[in-house]
Parts: structure tokens; sequence; C-alpha cells
């Protein structure tokens, strides 16, 4: 109880969402593919620590440091979802194509990462008789903090940059 409080915030806007009536009374997609939209951000109340700076101002990889974090209150991230259809089958409406991306932000003081974005590609009833299987290709970047990577040189190591990741999913429904 004493590490303080989370909020989260999210506006999202959807476009052109399919109403089950609109299915029921003529059997074919909607003539607008369907997207939604979201910003959004969190903030935590609590004490982070510095990713860098010791309490004496010296670096964390300093042997003459104290070894205790500056602590930062507060920590927080703004960040961006896409999700929007391109594509919908005229024969099986179940079968869609849809695109995603996620942007995030964060201080980098606090954070080992200060940055992300991934991005890709859905399809969904890929395989006859399995409309809510879904396949997916997601490629991702995170950018470690400038701090961290500070800390990195300080203690005279490779600085840590970005990492990427490459996925691909197959979602069942059983």
């Amino acid at each position: 109880l004493n590490t303080g409080a989370l909020f989260i915030a999210e506006l999202q806007y959807a476009i052109n969402e399919p109403t089950v009536g609109d299915m029921v009374q003529n059997g074919s997609p909607p003539s607008a593919l369907p997207g939604i939209y979201k910003i959004g951000f969190w903030y935590d109340t609590a004490f982070f620590p510095d990713q860098e700076i010791g309490t004496d101002g010296l670096s964390l990889a300093n042997p003459n440091s104290n070894g205790e974090p500056v602590m930062h209150k507060g920590n927080y991230s703004l960040y961006g979802v896409v999700d929007q259809t391109i594509w919908q089958s005229t024969v099986d409406t179940a079968r869609t194509l849809n695109v995603f991306g996620r942007i995030m932000g964060a201080p980098s003081d606090q954070n080992l990462i200060d940055f992300s974005f991934n991005g890709g590609i859905t399809l969904t009833a890929l395989l006859p008789q399995r409309d809510n299987d879904q396949v997916g290709i997601d490629f991702g970047l995170a950018k470690v903090s400038s701090r961290v990577a500070d800390l990195d040189r300080d203690a005279g190591a490779t600085a840590r940059g970005t990492e990427e990741l490459f996925e691909l999913t197959y979602q069942a429904q059983v």
C-alpha cells in the first residue's frame, strides 16, 4: 500500500464498426473497413531509481559511488495504437487483412526503454472453418534509454542501443 498509485487513461476512436444488424440484413461485408485508433498514457506516483546517477552525484558505475541511485518521484509513458482493417473478403466475410502499430515514449532517466515501436499485419480466417484463428507478422524496435547507455559507457562496457524483434504467430481459438 506504500508503493504509489498507478493511473491509466486512454482515448479510443473507432471507425466503421459493423453491427450485427448490418450483417444479418444483407449478409455482405460493410462498405467501409473498420479501424480503432487510441492514444493514452499511464502515470505512477511511486519513486523510481535513476538509471545512471547516484545520490552522491557520481555515476553508479564509478567505484567511488555510494551505489544508491537518485530516486525520482513519479514515472509515466505516452503511447498511440492503430489497428485498421485494410481488406475483407467478399466471399468469406470473416477473412480480413489488418495492419497494426504501436508507439511509446517514456523518460530516459528512470526507464530501461525510453522509446519503442512495433507494427505488422494479421490475417483472420486463413483456414476454412477456422473463422476466429489469426496469423500475424510483427516487427518491433525498442531503444535503450540514453541514461542506461551512459551507464554502460561509464562502466567501460559496450553501450546498449536498440533491440529489434521479428515475430510470426498463429493464434487458434479452441
